[in-house]
């Protein structure tokens, strides 16, 4: 849940930060449950103030999650002062941040988590292919904590979550063979192929680069907002109009 005040800016926070966030945390596991914005305009400054509550399952050792959170808010706050700040004129500080923390205990700990997200009709298929893909992975000896499986803009990102380090021959071999096999999947499933695109992440992994590695650019965020009336009407209103 998403709450912006004023509410005029929900969306300029709602696609450059709001929805970054969320896809550098979900292949760890980590949803976010809640997250109040308050603005605060100050001439070409806007200071944005955060109240986060997280959520994830025991089991995942990911020390200090604030300072992560803070990290990827910093490094959001940059590319929308240098993108979308830079069309108006204005920049973005991050003000206050309140991050509370949620720990939810697996109701099958020896089980991994399979979670999928896309529209409603394609999420049965999506989570046939996941569990495939978790009896495959115990077959070749992997044992998974989280399974993540994304459609986006027909493509599917399938994210791995170890809970013990791979090398990075395994990574890559696993990787690669995940592709092929879901790929082979979805196309028996749906008749037709689709992009696959593979993460494998354990403890070794860095939030930030997976922010780094989101297929969806901060570009085509900022080609939405530029095309919406409303936040057009609110850079108006600031005086503030694209070059």
């Amino acid at each position: 849940m998403l709450d912006v005040e004023p509410p005029d800016y929900y969306p300029v926070i709602d696609k450059l930060f709001a929805d970054e966030l969320e896809d550098a945390l979900w292949p760890f596991g980590i949803t976010v449950r809640e997250m109040r914005v308050r603005v605060e305009p100050l001439e070409k400054v806007l200071t944005l103030h955060f109240d986060i509550l997280l959520e994830r399952e025991e089991g995942f050792p990911l020390p200090n999650v604030e300072a992560i959170v803070l990290g990827i808010l910093d490094k959001l706050t940059e590319e929308a002062t240098s993108t979308f700040g830079r069309l108006y004129g204005v920049s973005f500080r991050v003000g206050r941040v309140n991050i509370k923390e949620r720990i939810i205990r697996k109701q099958n700990p020896g089980n991994p988590t399979l979670i999928v997200e896309g529209p409603s009709e394609l999420k049965p298929v999506l989570a046939r292919v996941g569990k495939g893909l978790i009896i495959k992975m115990k077959e070749w000896g992997y044992s998974p904590s989280t399974v993540t499986l994304s459609f986006d803009n027909e493509a599917v990102s399938i994210a791995v979550k170890m809970t013990s380090r791979l090398n990075t021959y395994d990574k890559l071999t696993l990787k690669s063979a995940l592709v092929e096999k879901a790929a082979a999947h979805l196309k028996t499933l749906l008749g037709r192929r689709f992009p696959v695109e593979v993460r494998i992440l354990d403890p070794s992994d860095r939030v930030i680069k997976v922010l780094e590695r989101n297929k969806r650019t901060i570009e085509e965020r900022i080609q939405e907002l530029l095309s919406n009336e409303d936040v057009k009407a609110l850079m108006d209103a600031l005086g503030r109009k694209p070059p």
